[in-house]
């Protein structure tokens, strides 16, 4: 890269009439050149450690690769990509007619502090703007393409190595748990979870647009990054989240990714993803020169890559009892980091109607398919607690059939099961009923209605008193959760 384009970037007369001065950021791998509602990037002339920019053409390819991967995600923000021709009279021209002597990536200007690292230094990450950000983050991984030449136990042990180097017990706990799930990440890699991930997927490649997070910023010049189990991709934001010490957001995340790409039975190999993250982000800041928390990182590291002890905790109870208030609140505080994983009967119900989880409408009740619900959930809480993660079961329980069920699944996995039955008075669940179905209140006082028809109260579980204050609630369920936890079952 010449002197000559960067100082054409820099003249606001490069831009129309409208541009009055042009800001400029420079990264280890690009100049920015912030001019009026737009933002235009230059790879640097270079071949660095990461990325090869040597060539017109090699940087031409490596701009069109960018705008493409990540228009999948923020096709607002990339506009396109542009040369810097010259033209013959020798001037250079943006966009314009003459040889290409440069190439730049056109994308829309955003408020640098509504990207989610500002709004985290800020305290103002919100639970609802991390569940959305969980979400979009599903969406990415489900619409990725597949990329079986890539990641499975090869990819992994490689990143395992690089960072070799950072501590000895552990390089020797993530190559134990390598071998241990190794037939887990190849059978996920030819099941199709490798996939043309974003590579950097970390809070201040998200930004916060029109009320709702947007991904950017994808790894476009090196697959070995980009190219990883969806599970892995996900681990670099929760792990970040983790040493924030932002556990409540990081299990948001996990959770809201996790209703929609039900990725359960993989969850044993999220310790090894989640330690090989933050290994990797403490080798870079080692290089860095920021020990302190690079060894802050390495720490983390080792306790990530633990294996947790499972358990299921049901909590019960009619509609309106408080349930999903209760399961959320707790989740963040169980079982190893990032906590329990939320199993939400209604959220599966949705599913199957076709509705979409934040949608208020409420799918009809039908005993016959409340069943398969209740199976589906009971599986799934199975493969969470043999992963060595907590299991949160929110659904009603009513029936002994289905606490039965839960129960079953807990002797199964060989963990604890923990029941908590919310209770609150008739009037009180029917007013909750009318608060927060406001679009389906009739029909949801019918299915409460229902629900009091054929439940019983389980005798063995700890029942709640759901009036409480929420922080009393949630201190009560974390009671029982810590006098029952030690009590594993086996199977007769």
């Amino acid at each position: 890269m010449s002197s000559e384009v960067v100082s054409f970037l820099l003249d606001p007369a490069t831009y129309g009439t409208g541009v009055k001065d042009v800001g400029h950021v420079e990264t280890a791998s690009s100049h920015i050149f912030l001019a009026g509602d737009r933002a235009f990037k230059l790879k640097r002339d270079a071949r660095l450690p990461h990325a090869d920019y040597s060539t017109i053409e090699r940087r031409r390819r490596s701009c069109e690769r960018e705008v493409e991967l990540n228009r999948r995600t923020a096709p607002n923000l990339y506009v396109g990509f542009l040369p810097i021709t010259r033209t013959s009279g020798g001037t250079l021209n943006l966009g314009g007619a003459g040889a290409a002597v440069d190439w730049v990536i056109e994308m829309t200007r955003f408020d640098p502090g509504a990207r989610l690292d500002a709004l985290a230094a800020r305290g103002a990450l919100s639970p609802a703007l991390m569940g959305a950000a969980g979400r979009a983050i599903a969406a990415l991984h489900a619409m990725a393409a597949r990329r079986p030449d890539h990641g499975g136990v090869a990819g992994v042990r490689a990143v395992i190595e690089q960072n070799a180097s950072l501590s000895e017990p552990l390089l020797a706990d993530s190559l134990e748990a390598l071998k241990k799930h190794s037939m887990l990440l190849d059978v996920r890699r030819a099941d199709g979870w490798v996939r043309e991930c974003h590579g950097d997927l970390c809070l201040r490649n998200m930004v916060v647009i029109e009320n709702r997070p947007v991904i950017f910023g994808g790894v476009e010049f090196d697959d070995r990054r980009a190219c990883v189990d969806v599970l892995d991709d996900l681990a670099s934001v929760v792990s970040e989240l983790l040493h924030r010490e932002l556990p409540e957001h990081a299990n948001v995340v996990l959770n809201a990714w996790m209703e929609r790409m039900r990725q359960y039975d993989g969850l044993p190999a999220l310790p090894l993803f989640l330690s090989a993250r933050a290994a990797t982000q403490a080798r870079l800041l080692a290089a860095a020169g920021q020990a302190d928390e690079a060894r802050a990182l390495v720490a983390e590291a080792v306790r990530f890559v633990q294996p947790g002890s499972g358990a299921i905790v049901a909590i019960g109870g009619l509609s309106g009892a408080g349930k999903t208030t209760l399961s959320r609140r707790m989740a963040a505080r169980l079982g190893a980091p990032p906590g329990g994983l939320l199993l939400r009967s209604e959220a599966a119900r949705k599913r199957l109607f076709g509705i979409a989880d934040d949608a208020r409408q409420q799918p009809a009740y039908n005993p016959s398919v409340a069943r398969s619900i209740y199976r589906l959930v009971t599986r799934e809480a199975l493969d969470v607690a043999r992963s060595g993660y907590v299991a949160v079961v929110d659904a009603t329980l009513g029936l002994d059939e289905w606490r039965i069920d839960i129960r079953r699944a807990a002797e199964r996995a060989g963990v604890p099961l923990i029941g908590l039955w919310l209770d609150a008075p008739v009037a009180v669940l029917e007013q909750r009923v009318r608060e927060s179905r406001a679009e389906a209140t009739d029909a949801a006082l019918r299915v409460l209605r229902q629900q009091r028809q054929v439940s019983s109260v389980p005798t063995d579980w700890v029942r709640v008193d759901s009036t409480m204050e929420p922080d009393a609630m949630v201190e009560a369920a974390m009671a029982a959760w810590t006098a029952r936890r030690g009590r594993h079952v086996t199977v007769d």
